[in-house]
């Protein structure tokens, strides 16, 4: 499928399956996996629609989508080792749509051999439409976007562990992520943040972004120093607009306990 047709096709779920109920979730269709941690019918039958459509065009691929995870963690492992793969998060930031907020996302990936070929981040309220592939760029709503070098001091975000610390070269305390991941790293992307921490590492949650934002000219790497990538999992990551910014701040970042 051309890059524009997966594009349409995400909107396409998002339009017949997300929006309707957006801000109007019925009794019943909001679920928790485990406490704070809310699935909607939304996010699940968005991925049903999405897998299927994935598997129908490309049947030698591993597709992994977050709720199916759940059901079947050996669907994680298959896409780690696959040569080619299809990783989604059907509604990134689920609390925050399950709240009315609009900041929730559709994500999905494209990998080949353990690198993101073309990724894909859909924000249907703020209609915004992010697109990256391997080589040729990245895009919001079709407009190239390049990331200017990280001014220092930095500015960046993190999850509620990190909040209210000034790492290293940081202008000023780490500040609370959106809790959409989808939403964060096209802010990196457009140089709203020069950085951010992750403890997850789930791919779904990351790989999407990370093809925008590494397309764009950021950098995103464990603790460890490895680049993020499929199957990839260190004490925590690190994204940033330069490498000489992930330099600094790994320098100054707190030590794993």
């Amino acid at each position: 499928m051309q890059t524009a047709d997966i594009a349409d096709l995400i909107v396409e779920a998002a339009e017949r399956i997300i929006l309707p109920r957006y801000q109007a979730l019925g009794a019943g269709e909001v679920m928790e996996k485990k406490p704070g941690d809310y699935v909607t019918v939304a996010d699940q039958q968005t991925e049903v629609y999405l897998t299927e459509r994935l598997r129908a065009a490309y049947p030698d691929a591993a597709v992994l989508g977050e709720e199916a995870s759940v059901t079947d963690p050996s669907l994680v492992e298959a896409f780690d080792a696959a040569g080619h793969g299809w990783v989604m998060d059907p509604i990134d930031g689920t609390k925050n749509f399950v709240n009315g907020s609009p900041d929730f996302a559709v994500m999905l990936a494209e990998t080949r051999d353990g690198t993101v070929e073309r990724s894909w981040i859909w924000q249907p309220i703020h209609r915004r439409m992010y697109i990256a592939e391997r080589g040729r760029g990245a895009t919001r709503n079709g407009t190239p976007i390049t990331t200017a070098p990280a001014a220092h001091p930095f500015r960046g975000v993190a999850d509620r562990r990190w909040v209210g610390e000034t790492m290293g070269g940081a202008a000023s305390p780490v500040r609370l992520q959106a809790m959409c991941a989808g939403v964060d790293y096209p802010l990196l992307a457009e140089g709203v943040h020069d950085f951010m921490i992750y403890r997850g590492q789930n791919s779904w949650d990351h790989l999407p972004g990370i093809g925008i934002v590494t397309e764009a000219g950021a950098v995103a790497r464990t603790y460890e120093g490895v680049d993020y990538g499929p199957g990839v999992h260190g004490s925590y990551l690190i994204v940033a607009r330069d490498d000489r910014a992930w330099r600094e701040l790994r320098a100054g970042a707190p030590v794993p306990q």
